[in-house]
């Protein structure tokens, strides 16, 4: 399960109040611990259960205020964003009026759902039985969280004022109506923006998103994301799509989301080989490029898995792809003796005796960042590729041609 920023809040506000008020302590017999799990299964299914039902009611709900709010883009914003707005009409805006966002109206979307929180409500029930970072004893203890004053938000120009104590969330449809505002707006947006990115993930559209993209200036991590999550996510999977993907691993400030994105750099049953061509080769750009360590070995990894991937079973024209040039790069890395040795093993040298042929290590023999091993595979390793970089070099001469024509399609040059 995803673990949400909503969920961080909930784990922060816990684990402060519990250490202000006493010890964590066992549950009283009272509130068995096996009591508290069948409560929480009970409002995690009937959660389920209201969001099944919400699902549904959406694909045809309609009412007189809704036909007037989508009538244009900016008519549907100022009714998703109204705090008067019922819950239904909300969700059922955003919902239908993912076609209303005009290419220009885009930042102001994806900042909304950047600077948007759901704080002031708990996570969901199924989240303090499934998270790995919340539990049922966070679930039993939530109302011992002591009392405490917060400071105010401002959200989409609106004033917010927090709780004392977070609330339970809405469970049933007849809560989520009566839930606060900007419950209802994470909620709302979340879905406005899937659909909004559905519309433009159409070739013929997608440009206008890629340019209302770059006009945007993110400034800090949250709107990085977001604009990363907008270009990638539902793209048409083109050469322009991987144009994106290269110029946010080389270009975006934030290096957490400069290093997320070559997890999209993999291939899929639909695609072409001549496609998984052109993701091979912007992974090599990257790694040619890049000078930030974490995005270097991210990519490398799915260079790893592009070659080490069988797809028999799902496609006939996808097959294991390794190129000298891409080892050139990745043997860059695992050369560079100022990263850690760890590091070099685990994001370079294993990787590579994973693809070549003949390796000088046997992959995976070292788990373990401490072992006495590590030191030693580093210089059989070193003395392996010295040795066969004229090889690797001959053998890059020749896929130059092929691998710079592919490269052009997605107006880069192979170094």
């Amino acid at each position: 399960m995803i673990f949400t920023r909503n969920a961080c809040l909930a784990v922060l506000a816990m684990t402060v109040g519990l250490g202000a008020a006493e010890p964590p302590q066992e549950p009283s017999s009272a509130i068995a611990l096996d009591t508290v799990r069948e409560e929480l299964q009970g409002l995690c299914t009937a959660t389920k259960k209201t969001d099944v039902a919400e699902e549904a009611t959406l694909k045809t709900y309609t009412s007189v205020a809704l036909k007037q709010a989508l009538r244009s883009g900016p008519e549907m914003w100022r009714f998703l964003t109204d705090p008067t707005t019922l819950y239904l009409d909300r969700m059922a805006a955003a919902n239908q009026g993912g076609e209303l966002i005009d290419a220009s109206e885009l930042p102001q979307l994806w900042k909304a759902v950047a600077e948007t929180v759901s704080a002031g409500v708990n996570p969901s029930p199924c989240e303090f039985l499934f998270s790995a970072n919340l539990s049922p004893q966070m679930w039993a203890n939530r109302k011992r969280v002591p009392l405490v004053e917060r400071e105010p938000l401002s959200i989409l120009g609106r004033k917010i004022d927090l709780p004392e104590r977070d609330a339970d969330y809405p469970v049933t449809a007849d809560e989520r109506n009566r839930a606060p505002w900007l419950w209802q707006m994470k909620r709302a947006l979340e879905v406005l923006n899937e659909k909004v990115g559905a519309y433009y993930a159409a070739p013929d559209r997608y440009p206008l998103l890629v340019e209302a993209a770059w006009r945007w200036r993110p400034s800090n991590w949250n709107e990085s994301s977001v604009r990363s999550h907008a270009l990638l996510d539902q793209g048409p999977r083109n050469a322009l799509w991987l144009q994106m993907i290269v110029k946010l691993a080389l270009e975006d400030s934030d290096v957490n989301v400069a290093s997320s994105v070559s997890r999209h750099l993999s291939v899929h049953g639909n695609d072409s080989y001549y496609f998984e061509e052109l993701v091979h080769v912007a992974q090599i750009v990257i790694l040619q490029k890049t000078q930030r360590e974490p995005v270097a070995a991210q990519t490398a990894y799915f260079i790893e898995t592009l070659f080490r991937k069988r797809y028999i079973s799902f496609s006939s024209q996808l097959k294991p792809l390794r190129t000298a040039t891409a080892i050139l790069a990745m043997g860059r890395w695992g050369m560079d003796r100022n990263l850690t040795p760890w590091n070099r093993y685990y994001s370079y040298v294993n990787p590579i005796c994973k693809i070549v042929d003949d390796p000088p290590l046997q992959p995976d023999h070292i788990s373990d960042p401490k072992s006495p091993e590590l030191a030693k595979s580093l210089i059989t390793f070193d003395e392996w590729f010295t040795k066969q970089q004229s090889v690797l070099q001959r053998e890059a001469a020749a896929e130059r041609p092929h691998l710079q024509s592919l490269a052009r399609e997605l107006s880069e040059e192979i170094d």
